[in-house]
């Protein structure tokens, strides 16, 4: 697990709805610090995820101006008084409500931005991965090609070009051929590979990618190739 830390700024007239966010309980895994707007004077640093939350107009304006990408603003008060950057807002928590319903939307919020930070960290590792030298796809939840590496472009025969309107299960369907039918593991198979009058043989593995939710937000799909292990076993056999 990816630890996510965070750091919240208040600048709160209403007590109760600071004390009920410092006593919500947060998901394992998240980290969060709270800081007065008075002591911080919104200096927020560029290496953080940060939330700004007030019922004060000034203060409201004041983080606005700050114009950081990082800082996410929430104002608690009525849709009039913040008409104007309603659209630069994060959230807009209506006045009043009671410690229970601040608590829940103040999980939602913690939740929502982990996700965020997840899906930012998840994206750079596998553009990272990209430049490893077997076939990778990572696809959506509902199995569409979001990015595939140049070694799977070419087991598959596709290019960039054409990657969006790649059907996998088809593909695999077509011409994977499984070496261990018997296997129940269903994320994890060997499977041998025609193709180009080459045959190879691949451990493939299709795993999930999940959400703080536990929704399935996605699959990566990776080939170790076990042809060489197959025909240097192979070769030792007949001597």
């Amino acid at each position: 697990m990816i630890d996510f830390e965070l750091k919240i700024f208040l600048g709160l007239y209403d007590k109760a709805v600071e004390n009920a966010m410092k006593e919500t309980a947060l998901p394992a895994g998240i980290c969060a610090e709270f800081v007065l707007s008075s002591e911080s004077k919104l200096q927020v640093p560029d290496n953080v995820t940060a939330v700004f939350i007030t019922d004060k107009m000034s203060l409201l304006r004041s983080a606005m101006a700050l114009r950081k990408k990082n800082l996410h603003i929430v104002y608690c008060g009525y849709t009039s008084d913040a008409d104007k950057c309603l659209n630069r807002l994060e959230a807009l928590w209506p006045a009043g409500e009671s410690p229970e319903i601040v608590k829940k939307r103040f999980l939602i919020l913690v939740k929502n931005l982990k996700n965020e930070f997840d899906c930012c960290f998840w994206k750079h590792t596998f553009l990272t991965a990209l430049n490893l030298p077997f076939p990778m796809v990572l696809f959506s939840s509902e199995w569409k090609v979001v990015r595939m590496n140049h070694v799977f472009e070419k087991i598959s025969g596709r290019s960039g070009n054409t990657a969006e309107a790649f059907i996998y299960q088809d593909w695999k369907q077509k011409y994977l051929i499984p070496v261990n039918p018997g296997i129940t593991d269903e994320e994890i198979q060997e499977y041998k590979l025609d193709n180009g009058g080459e045959t190879r043989y691949f451990i493939i593995r299709e795993q999930e990618l999940r959400d703080s939710f536990d929704n399935i937000s996605g699959y990566l799909l990776t080939m170790q190739e076990t042809t060489y292990q197959r025909e240097h076993f192979t070769a030792n056999c007949n001597e």
